[in-house]
């Protein structure tokens, strides 16, 4: 009995040599070097889990991402995309931009080791506060500019600003995160004309098919702090085809008791014309910096952490899980079991994939990384699992793989006039629980057109009676309008815009 064993897995040891010699790393570190504690969050194509290396016993947050999910849903150029955005930003360790520490795979899964966030992200908090003070908005919104401004200097448009892509640290401090979506452009063409990002924080010019560059980010920028200063983005609806017309057409309207400056800084990013945005002259992101908004900041002393934050995270221990999701933190942490073994052909997309901060960058090229599959569409990207994220994927039916795709927020509760493609049968558990979940209502997409049609019944008309000027008010005259409201993503009653 004994020989048997031994010979079945001298077998299966050689059945392994053979299939992972596509994927040896330049370092050595494997899936055993880390303790998987819990789950920070859950998305199409893996998890993302609080771990610790044993070595250093250190807390990281490593997101595992299926490799069978990313060649069935031709994400593999996405795939390297974010990797290699990752490795630049992690050599100039930014302290605003999340910092990756190692990158490796095994036969069925693919690797990312990323700093842990104990704060969770914004949108954790906006759900518990509805809303932020105004000195909590100015202190956030100082180093989300900073770290967009790095990141274009880098030659990289983020392409998907929102409060789940914000995570706070032990300390109050922010850092970007989820560059699934992000393109890096080359040096001599800085323009691109896909359709992706969130639905509520898409450019005019993204909607409207234009070519595009960084000026989206700023865009997205004025409607994050919208939401920051008034609890729901700018120009938000239920039906999303609504929403993008306002987006393209509605007048920007305010709360009565926004300060001037706001207000004002406000309509200079949500500038319909990424010519005349603010932050997109001649003086770039110098703009922004100067603006009123920002008279009394020391910009040194926010890019060195001087400045104080505003709210403080409660951690009551290491492991301390309070400021996440208690649906993702209540999983077991396991990793996801393929339904088949891959095949050294499938391992050939993901050669090089390997990084260690500990060693020299080695990235690989874009020959050794294109898919070899047909990829007739423009499909999601692998924002489908952000980085302590809550995101999954979903395939409208009509809008097939090969056609259309677009990243549903895990949660979401979507509903269409067909019947949404059969889902997994090891994910319906998950799935089915998501729908009563009640605060990150977010639709990540990537698509070939922007007239797919949908509608998230989880949402409901209302009347509130709280007023909101118009823009015509906003030198000061003018009347107040009735305004109409929505349950928003968090589960509260939010007044809009005048009707």
């Amino acid at each position: 009995m004994k020989s048997e064993n031994s010979l079945a897995l001298s077998r299966s040891k050689s059945k392994v040599l053979r299939t992972t010699q596509s994927y040896q790393p330049y370092h050595k570190a494997t899936i055993e070097d880390y303790d998987l504690i819990k789950v920070l969050g859950k998305g199409c194509m893996g998890k993302v889990f609080l771990s610790r290396e044993r070595h250093s016993n250190k807390l990281y947050a490593l997101k595992a991402i299926s490799k069978e999910w990313v060649v069935f849903r031709h994400e593999v150029e996405h795939t390297k995309t974010e990797r290699d955005i990752l490795a630049s930003i992690s050599t100039i360790s930014h302290p605003f931009l999340i910092r990756l520490r190692e990158a490796y795979q095994d036969i069925n899964q693919l690797f990312l080791v990323l700093d842990y966030y104990p704060g969770g992200d914004i949108a954790t908090q906006l759900a518990k506060w509805h809303k932020f003070d105004d000195a909590r908005c100015l202190f956030y919104a100082t180093e989300i500019i900073l770290g967009i401004e790095e990141l274009h200097r880098l030659g990289i448009v983020y392409r998907d600003l929102k409060p789940e892509n914000i995570l706070i640290g032990r300390d109050g401090h922010i850092v970007l995160t989820d560059f699934g979506l992000s393109k890096q452009f080359r040096p001599n063409w800085q323009k691109t004309n896909t359709f992706c990002g969130t639905a509520e924080y898409l450019a005019p010019e993204i909607i409207r098919g234009e070519e595009y560059s960084y000026p989206v980010d700023w865009w997205s920028l004025g409607t994050l702090l919208y939401e920051m200063m008034t609890g729901v983005t700018p120009y938000w609806d239920s039906d999303q085809n609504k929403m993008y017309r306002r987006v393209l057409e509605d007048k920007l309207a305010f709360p009565e008791d926004m300060m001037f400056e706001a207000m004002d800084l406000l309509r200079g990013l949500l500038q319909r014309d990424p010519t005349l945005r603010l932050g997109c002259g001649p003086s770039g992101t110098m703009e922004i910096r100067g603006h009123m908004y920002f008279e009394y900041v020391n910009w040194d002393d926010v890019y060195q952490k001087r400045t104080r934050p505003t709210y403080i995270p409660t951690i009551d221990h290491e492991t301390d899980l309070q400021n996440f999701d208690d649906t993702f933190v209540s999983m077991t942490p396991k990793l996801s079991i393929p339904k088949q073994d891959l095949d050294s052909g499938v391992q050939q997309y993901f050669i090089g994939y390997s990084f260690s901060e500990r060693l020299p960058t080695r990235s690989p090229s874009s020959s050794q990384f294109r898919s070899e599959l047909s990829r007739r569409s423009i499909t999601s990207s692998l924002a489908g699992i952000p980085s302590h994220g809550s995101r999954s994927s979903i395939t409208l039916p009509g809008f097939e793989r090969e056609d259309y795709e677009y990243n549903d927020v895990i949660f979401s509760g979507i509903s269409c006039s067909n019947t949404i493609q059969t889902i997994p049968s090891d994910d319906i558990s998950e799935y089915e629980l998501d729908q009563h979940h009640h605060y990150s209502k977010r639709h990540t997409m990537m698509l070939g057109d922007n007239n797919m049609k949908y509608r998230n019944h989880y949402y409901q008309n209302s009347r509130l009676s709280s007023q909101f000027m118009d823009e015509d008010q906003y030198g000061g005259s003018g009347s107040n309008n009735s305004s109409s409201s929505v349950l928003d993503r968090r589960g509260n009653y939010t007044s809009v815009f005048p009707t």
